[in-house]
């Protein structure tokens, strides 16, 4: 793989770039599990006058990082999840994710909650940026899905930016814009069956992500895995202002998991009837809590100095 990425490049061939980057989930596949962290920012531009709360929203600013989760991604086994620390906050197994409650007690019998996302339908209640705050529904997009948008990178968008390092690995960075549809019916439909598509192309209009494409950028080493992918989501349902979360996923590792990616047993957890009820259970401390208030950050996340969580929740006014 190393020189055909020197060839492909050399030659400006984005037809060849392209089939290098879509190799990358299988690439990742192959090398074991994949784990690193995910830095999460907010970019936010005022489109027009007409609330306040779209005014607030806006002064979120530039998409610098807020705040970073760990994550772990089995593509093979398709079973991922994100992390503070060594606890898993969210587990993904496939179309079924488990939570950790952000106010369960310590000796909590049950501190998960579970809900299947192929229970999806038109009828399920959706996040509002600018109600539930801005980065809801992130959650609900598996790492696995993460890695493997980069196949998704749309051929005549790819532009080589420069050959590089990063973290002492030699790489190649690229430009490109990038649609979960491309994934799921073309570069990986064997991975997606129809009903796996369908709760998946769900899952982004519950979480408010857009059907647009998303720009972003990739950081391929020359074995064609990836290294770091910077991705810009477009957030739906925003009036007055465009909104768009930053995810910057950085992989450090490939081989073992790092943690136990066994799903918790039937009598750790409650099964919610809705993928908004699982959200509002296990993000209000990271996230904001969609009742107000000043949410409280759990040990183990890290922030820039001086920044404040309450920008993140519902602002009224």
């Amino acid at each position: 793989m190393a020189g055909v990425l020197t060839v492909a490049c050399g030659l400006g061939d984005k037809e060849a770039r392209a089939r290098i980057i879509e190799a990358m989930p299988a690439e990742a596949a192959q090398a074991g599990v994949a784990s690193g962290t995910v830095g999460v920012g907010v970019a936010a531009e005022l489109e027009r006058p007409g609330s306040d709360r779209a005014e607030q929203l806006a002064a979120l600013g530039s998409g610098e990082e807020v705040f970073s989760l760990g994550f772990v991604a089995d593509v093979e086994r398709r079973v991922g999840a994100y992390t503070i620390g060594p606890q898993p906050l969210v587990l993904h197994d496939d179309l079924v994710v488990y939570g950790r409650r952000y106010d369960v007690a310590p000796n909590e019998a049950r501190p998960w909650v579970r809900y299947d996302l192929g229970r999806l339908d038109e009828s399920s209640a959706r996040v509002n940026p600018m109600q539930d705050g801005p980065v809801l529904g992130i959650e609900l997009v598996s790492p696995i899905a993460l890695l493997e948008l980069t196949s998704g990178a749309l051929t005549g968008s790819i532009e080589e930016v420069e050959r590089t390092e990063l973290n002492g690995v030699p790489v190649v960075h690229y430009e490109a814009n990038f649609d979960f549809e491309k994934v799921y019916i073309d570069t990986r439909r064997d991975a997606y069956s129809e009903e796996r598509r369908d709760a998946l192309l769900a899952v982004m209009d519950v979480a408010a992500i857009s059907e647009e494409v998303h720009p972003g950028e990739l950081w391929v080493d020359d074995e064609g895995r990836l290294r770091r992918f910077v991705v810009h989501l477009k957030r739906s349902r925003p009036r007055f202002v465009k909104l768009e979360l930053v995810l910057s996923v950085d992989v450090t590792n490939y081989g073992e998991s790092p943690i136990d990616l066994t799903p918790p047993g039937v009598d750790e957890l409650l099964d919610v009837d809705g993928a908004l009820r699982m959200l509002r259970a296990v993000e209000p401390p990271i996230f904001g809590a969609p009742g107000g208030g000043r949410p409280q950050l759990p040990e183990g996340v890290e922030v820039p100095e001086g920044f404040d969580p309450s920008q993140l929740g519902q602002v009224t006014g």
